[in-house]
């Protein structure tokens, strides 16, 4: 059987069964994100509709999330039909190694990575904010127009954003501020806004207009503090999770935020999760394959399923762990976040070679 033929036929199946899990996953995950976001229905204008839009455009996150996970079940599941057809004993008898079977293996693990950085830098991202920003807006009264602009209601006026940069930092930004009988007492115009932690904004090349009876009186200021008097969740707009955003607006963001004497810890962790997240992938679809050749006659299925599964669930635990003591303890997020993967794929080889 020429080789090609071999190689086609196993990524079928394996592509296949990860269609399987994949919806089998993200219906479970996303039921649980929808019960957390139907509890906030009721809030200001946030509808069950609402938060059914906003778990949606939160699948693709979830799905780059679980791209682990995932090809570890599909490798069990898929190998382990092909044992129980005794379609690997043919295999093996046709002289293809549980290593060149791995590496055909590893090959679809490749194509599966690649698709979930696609995702993971142009799709989930910017289908995420647009969930913040809709979840934040109907729970506010707020209005958020496109990516590049918000009108925010605040407790005693309008705030208008332009732009953001990096996802996070204000350009072009409008305050006005109103009075008794609603007249218009205060109108600051700021290029960008650097945003402190539990802090007032730094408004930065900033004009003031002070209206009262006797006319309009302007200043310029280089910079201004300015204690946002927005409600709590309409920060939810600007401050976006690390998670959301991209790996290229994270190396940005991070850059400037030291440049600031700022705290980069948070978005540090996230982005080495992001870059970990390919090592995990092969790590722990190189862990399957040995499960599955421990007896490739075909042991029983849903038990190799089963095991897959509680290995998955602890390694997902075990990387959500290390995220919270790197950020709680301040270690380094390169060595913690790169060190499962790294484990497991030196697990699996040993495992592989042993076979």
């Amino acid at each position: 059987m020429p080789m090609s033929i071999i190689t086609r036929h196993l990524y079928l199946e394996l592509l296949r069964v990860y269609g399987v899990v994949s919806v089998m996953l993200l219906g479970l995950f996303g039921f649980f994100d929808l019960s957390i976001q139907l509890d906030d229905v009721g809030q200001g204008d946030y509808r069950a509709l609402d938060a059914v839009m906003v778990t949606v455009k939160q699948l693709p996150h979830r799905a780059v999330e679980l791209t682990p996970f995932t090809l570890l079940v599909t490798v069990v599941a898929a190998l382990g039909m092909m044992a129980g057809r005794s379609e690997l004993v043919v295999l093996r008898a046709a002289g293809l190694s549980p290593m060149r079977i791995a590496a055909r293996v590893l090959g679809f693990g490749v194509l599966v990575v690649m698709v979930m950085l696609v995702m993971q830098s142009f799709v989930a991202p910017p289908l995420a904010q647009k969930a913040q920003q809709q979840r934040a807006s109907a729970m506010t009264g707020g209005q958020v127009a496109d990516d590049a602009s918000f009108w925010l209601r605040s407790q005693d006026g309008v705030v208008h954003i332009g732009a953001l940069e990096n996802a996070h930092v204000p350009l072009d930004i409008e305050i006005l501020e109103f009075g008794d009988q609603s007249t218009l007492t205060r109108a600051l115009h700021a290029a960008r806004a650097d945003i402190r932690n539990q802090g007032p904004w730094l408004l930065r090349d900033v004009t003031i207009k002070r209206f009262d009876s006797g006319g309009q009186i302007s200043t310029q200021q280089p910079t201004l503090k300015w204690s946002p008097t927005l409600y709590a969740r309409q920060l939810a707009v600007l401050d976006r999770s690390p998670d959301s955003l991209a790996p290229l607006s994270l190396y940005r963001y991070i850059g400037y935020l030291q440049a600031h004497n700022q705290d980069v810890q948070p978005f540090q962790i996230a982005l080495w999760q992001k870059i970990a997240l390919p090592l995990t992938s092969i790590a722990m679809l190189l862990l399957g394959i040995p499960l599955v050749f421990v007896n490739p006659r075909g042991a029983n299925i849903g038990l190799r399923i089963a095991v897959a599964t509680g290995i998955g669930l602890l390694a997902y635990a075990m990387i959500q762990a290390i995220g919270n003591l790197a950020f709680v303890y301040a270690l380094s997020a390169p060595l913690l976040m790169l060190a499962p993967g790294v484990l497991l794929s030196l697990m699996a080889l040993l495992w592989l070679r042993r076979l």
